[in-house]
């Protein structure tokens, strides 16, 4: 990816029709207790939705780093990834500790599209 080819995009992703080479979701919500706590319809808690628009705008072998907030956010994400036989394949994957993030720990994803 060259350099004047990144932007950010304010937009809903949901319904986006751009491509990408790299999808990066900070905190994407997919429970409803997290959705809700934060005041958030429950249409946004969606792990399939999150994962089918990941897998629509990725170009061929692109690449979706995924952070969570929470462990069971995770795992919602990767059991669900799993259940629809997503294209995205786990490459790599690490626990981060802050003292800024939840409880001092967020979990950070690398997925490549298949």
């Amino acid at each position: 990816l060259e350099a004047d080819e990144a932007r950010y995009l304010a937009d809903d992703f949901f319904s986006w029709t751009g491509r990408a080479q790299l999808v990066v979701c900070f905190f994407p919500f997919v429970s409803s207790h997290p959705t809700l706590k934060w005041g958030l319809p429950l249409e946004f808690a969606s792990a399939g939705q999150w994962i089918q628009s990941i897998e629509r705008v990725l170009t061929s072998q692109g690449y979706a780093v995924v952070v969570h907030h929470l462990d069971d956010e995770e795992k919602i994400f990767d059991e669900v990834r799993l259940k629809i036989k997503s294209s995205l394949k786990l490459l790599n994957r690490k626990v981060l500790t802050n003292e800024l993030v939840n409880d001092g720990r967020a979990f950070i994803s690398l997925y490549q599209l298949k």
